[in-house]
This record gives C-alpha cells, structure tokens and sequence, in this order.
C-alpha cells in the first residue's frame, strides 16, 4: 500500500500518505471511538468497527487521489457488510469473479486471491472439499472452511454427497465419535481432545475462550453418520 491507516478516539478513519505521513482523507460516520480498522486484500476497501458497535464498510474512490465512499450511508443496505450481494447467476456458470463476489458475500475476501490463484470458476466449486480449502487455498480457519462447505452444499445440493454437518472442523474428516465442546460445535473426539491438550484453550471455531474443556457426546450426529455410512455401503 502507498497508505498507512488508523482510527482513533475522535470518532474518524484517517488515511495518511506512507511516505511523508500527510493525512489524505478521512471518514466520518461512527459515534463511538474506533477500536479497529483495516484495509482488504486488494487494498481498495476498508473495514471499521467503533465502541458505538457500529461497523462501516468503506471504498476508496480512487488510487492516485482516495476518498472514502461509507457504503453504510449510501442507501444501498442498512448494513454495511450486505453491500456485496450473491451473483445471481447460475453457480454452475460463476466466473472466477463471481466465485470472488461469493467469498466476499460470506465475509471471506481475504481468500480471494487464493481461488484467484488457482482458476476457481463455479463449475470447479462443486469438488471443492476440506483438505483442498485447506492445502491448496491455505483456509486454515476451521471456521472459515465450515462456511464454505455449508454455503457450497446451499448452491450444489445435488452434487455434494457429504453433509459438511458430517465432517469434523478440525481433521476434516467424517465424524465417527462426535462431541460438542464447549463452544457448541461439534468435533471428532479425538481431533478436538488433541487440540485442547495442546494449550489451545479457544475454540476452533469462533476463537473465543473455551469455558470448559469437558465434551459431551453427540448421539444425535452419531447416529445421523452411521446411518449414512450405511447407506454408502454396497448391497450384498
């Protein structure tokens, strides 16, 4: 970035110049102070969120003379975060532009580069699983792959044989010995004993502190997998 950003106890979002550190442009807006602001990938919009508990959405107008534009006051939404809506095109037939519109509808734009990078157009969404969001687009939030696959299995019903319910946030494998942790969501035994026995003490998911380290079976979900592993298997 040629811009450095910062937000502070008087209410703004200042963009300043790197080089000679000249403020650019502000943005007015919130009615509390700001506690965090950020720039996306691409480096053309902004994210702020202030103690009024109130979120803006901005978009530099320009690169060689920005100024904010506050999504949040332009009448598109009442949310700032609904600005970006779903292509409404056939999922089947997205570009990868498309694909990078969808990401960004889900509060993953920081992936987009990464489907960028490997040419993911609608019609390879449909085998796109755990391990390869993982290996090969490095989505190494289990929560961020959690909703992905829940969003993918929304617009592929039919191709997506797997229920992402089925698959544990952690190994990314089915669940054979489901558990719900503390946090609500539910893991394979194993996967999220291993993970708090590491001194991870938050939850996977939300990254929030864990209250308890104890975990309670899922039969329900047990059940549920076992029955559709069953049905997986070949008649005799």
């Amino acid at each position: 970035h040629q811009y450095i950003l910062s937000g502070s106890g008087d209410k703004t979002v200042r963009l300043w110049h790197l080089e000679n550190g000249i403020e650019v442009t502000r943005g007015d807006g919130h009615t509390g102070y700001i506690t965090s602001c950020s720039f996306s990938p691409c480096g053309r919009l902004v994210l702020s969120g202030a103690s009024d508990k109130s979120i803006r959405f901005w978009k530099l107008t320009s690169a060689h003379n920005p100024m904010f534009f506050d999504f949040s006051s332009s009448g598109r939404s009442k949310s700032p975060l609904l600005a970006v809506e779903m292509p409404s095109t056939d999922p089947k037939t997205w570009t990868t532009e498309e694909v990078s519109t969808w990401l960004s509808y889900l509060g993953l734009s920081h992936h987009c580069d990464a489907f960028l990078k490997h040419r993911i157009t609608g019609a390879g969404l449909s085998y796109i699983n755990a391990k390869r969001l993982a290996v090969d687009m490095n989505m190494t939030s289990p929560s961020d792959r959690s909703k992905v696959l829940r969003s993918l299995n929304d617009l592929f019903p039919s191709d997506r044989s797997v229920p992402s319910e089925f698959i544990c946030p952690i190994s990314m494998e089915i669940m054979h010995d489901p558990v719900v942790a503390a946090d609500g969501f539910s893991y394979e035994r194993s996967a999220i004993v291993a993970w708090i026995a590491e001194d991870r003490f938050t939850s996977p998911m939300t990254n929030l502190p864990l209250t308890s380290a104890t975990v309670i079976a899922n039969q329900n979900l047990r059940s549920l997998i076992r029955r559709q592993l069953e049905q997986w298997q070949p008649s005799a």
